[in-house]
């Protein structure tokens, strides 16, 4: 792999190949995907981290899902759980994830395990044998990822989810020449905050960020009209006039007046409920293309 893709950003580090692995989301996908347009029959493209982003965009009807990310290890995320979803019931998903008596546990995994790719089987070794291979996640985990919240809704993916959900191996910067097809919603997590850990202010990341990633992403990847959810941030108090909120609303004011009257592009702000602190809003900043 070349000094481009090693790590999330060559220049300000902060995810990397062979990072400790997310299992689950931290953010409340359910939330910002339900309440986008109708994703029936519409194609996706997302980082990949745990595989929700992917899974939610499945459950809200979108018929193609791509996924990308700079840890490889991500794929072998992405491998486990949806062999887990097809395969597997609702009870020995939860209980292999989530059950304190049974997480973990192979014999869980063993009716499916010979159809495991090699590199599933030796990550799954490393998990037993060593610690930090793969991130800590939260119990609370189906309360803002709906394909696990109930049976009903796991079963319900198990019918959509595809004999593989394509994932390539990149990071941000390279993202946009490793595709051909265009997507009607591009997930991107916070990806853009990690590019520039060291910058504190919002309007230059989010300027630099356009520039540097969003406007020939969209450009050669997303539909008229389609969407991309360009960042993710968390815990902000849930009060009228919040100087957080005003805050991010004023940066994404500044950015689409720094760009003119010609920008193709509208910037919006919307809160979800936090997955971190009660009471408090998670909020998701979002581009529209026009068509």
């Amino acid at each position: 792999m070349n000094k481009t893709t090693d790590s999330l950003y060559s220049s300000s580090c902060v995810y990397h190949d062979k990072s400790p692995a997310f299992v689950f989301t931290n953010e409340n996908v359910a939330a910002y995907i339900s309440s986008d347009d109708n994703l029936g029959g519409k194609s996706v493209l997302s980082v990949a981290a745990s595989g929700d982003q992917a899974f939610e965009a499945l459950s809200a009807g979108a018929s193609r899902v791509d996924t990308f990310d700079v840890n490889s290890d991500q794929r072998i995320i992405l491998e486990l759980k949806s062999k887990m979803i097809r395969s597997l019931s609702y009870d020995n998903f939860m209980d292999f994830f989530f059950s304190r008596r049974n997480m973990f546990n192979p014999q869980i995994l063993r009716p499916i395990m010979s159809g495991f790719s090699h590199q599933l089987q030796m990550f799954l070794l490393s998990c037993y044998m060593k610690a930090g291979v793969v991130r800590d996640y939260a119990d609370d985990c189906p309360y803002f990822v709906s394909y696990i919240s109930d049976r009903a809704s796991y079963e319900a993916l198990r019918n959509k989810m595809p004999a593989d959900i394509k994932f390539t191996h990149t990071d941000i910067t390279g993202l946009s020449a490793k595709f051909d097809r265009k997507y009607d919603l591009i997930l991107l997590s916070n990806i853009c905050e990690s590019m520039y850990p060291r910058e504190e202010n919002a309007l230059t990341v989010y300027k630099r960020f356009y520039n540097e990633v969003l406007t020939d992403l969209a450009a050669r990847h997303l539909n008229g009209g389609g969407r991309i959810c360009f960042d993710y941030l968390f815990s902000m108090p849930n009060v009228p006039d919040s100087y957080f909120y005003d805050h991010w609303a004023r940066a994404l004011e500044a950015l689409k007046r720094s760009l003119g009257p010609s920008c193709p592009d509208e910037f919006s702000l919307r809160r979800v409920p936090s997955t971190c602190t009660p009471g408090h809003v998670d909020l998701v900043m979002t581009m529209q293309r026009g068509r």
